[in-house]
């Protein structure tokens, strides 16, 4: 059973009402894509039926998803465990026949509340007026992009947007990273991955890799700050792409551009700072009749 995604115009103003209510999947159902929803919305945690549920424990609400077969990315409600908290989260698993994978500890790519998980009637709000706040059951606000925000959008490139009346980007998940850069993610000036605590505690630890103005460094603590990894370049741009990594450095005409070959994947990837201080790329593979990452150490 699929449910509807209703449309309505607010008076003069041009949005849509989009409901996007997600699954219970059968053998005979597609799975729908909603990339996009507008003002005015809200998705709570406890709604019943929306639910999705994997082999290892974890569950999902799904609010956005960016495809419609194969490993797909989406983002909602993820939780892992008893289920007494949950992350606002980016994540993916595998559609397979129309029937969603079982999934492992590592699906979630981006988090706007790791430090702060919220209760399980905790609401995400996309109101009229513009703005866009994560809620806790309390009524205390744990995210918002603080800006005006006319709708969201997770995009082909499994980058959550947020746009404005106009259509332009005002805030997006890739220029916050937390402990993941995806294909074609930038690390730039400013930027930093900071590591977990543990796999299965996702508040940020004291680890973390960073770009400064004249170097990328991997480091420990903050006071002192212990760095144990350092590549000097000034202005460094780090991308992740689909079979190298690329250092490149606008402090020039030049531009000093370096790159790192690593095996190129036809399926999902995704670049993540570990627990233990290691930068790793996981890939999505099948394995037998279930789905797993394989990971390989990235020495830079």
């Amino acid at each position: 059973m699929i449910t509807s995604i209703f449309c309505t115009k607010c008076g003069s103003i041009l949005y849509f009402l989009v409901l996007l209510l997600l699954v219970c999947l059968t053998s005979s159902a597609g799975f729908p894509c909603y990339p996009i929803a507008n003002v005015s919305t809200s998705w709570n945690i406890n709604h019943p039926f929306d639910f999705i549920n994997f082999d290892d424990g974890s569950r999902v609400r799904v609010i956005l998803l960016s495809g419609n077969s194969g490993p797909q990315f989406a983002c909602g409600f993820f939780c892992k465990g008893n289920c007494d908290s949950y992350l606002f989260a980016i994540f993916f698993f595998e559609i397979d026949n129309s029937l969603i994978q079982s999934s492992d500890s590592r699906q979630v790519v981006w988090s706007a509340n790791r430090n702060r998980p919220v209760a399980s009637n905790a609401t995400l709000q996309l109101k009229m007026d513009g703005g866009l706040f994560l809620q806790d059951a309390d009524g205390s606000i744990v995210w918002s992009p603080h800006t005006r925000v006319a709708g969201l959008n997770l995009t082909d490139g499994d980058n959550l947007v947020v746009f404005n009346d106009n259509g332009a980007t005002v805030w997006q998940s890739f220029d916050h990273p937390t402990d993941c850069l995806l294909p074609s993610q930038k690390f730039t000036v400013g930027q930093k991955l900071t590591a977990s605590v543990s796999p299965t505690n996702w508040s940020e630890s004291s680890l973390s890799l960073s770009v400064t103005d004249r170097r990328l460094i991997a480091s420990a603590g903050s006071n002192p700050l212990q760095v144990y990894f350092e590549f000097a370049a000034e202005q460094l741009e780090f991308t992740f792409l689909n079979g190298s990594i690329h250092f490149l450095s606008r402090a020039s005409v030049d531009s000093n551009h370096q790159k790192i070959h690593v095996p190129a994947s036809s399926s999902v990837q995704c670049m993540r700072f570990g627990f233990d201080g290691h930068l790793r790329i996981y890939e999505w593979r099948k394995v037998g009749r279930s789905c797993r990452y394989i990971h390989r150490d990235v020495s830079v």
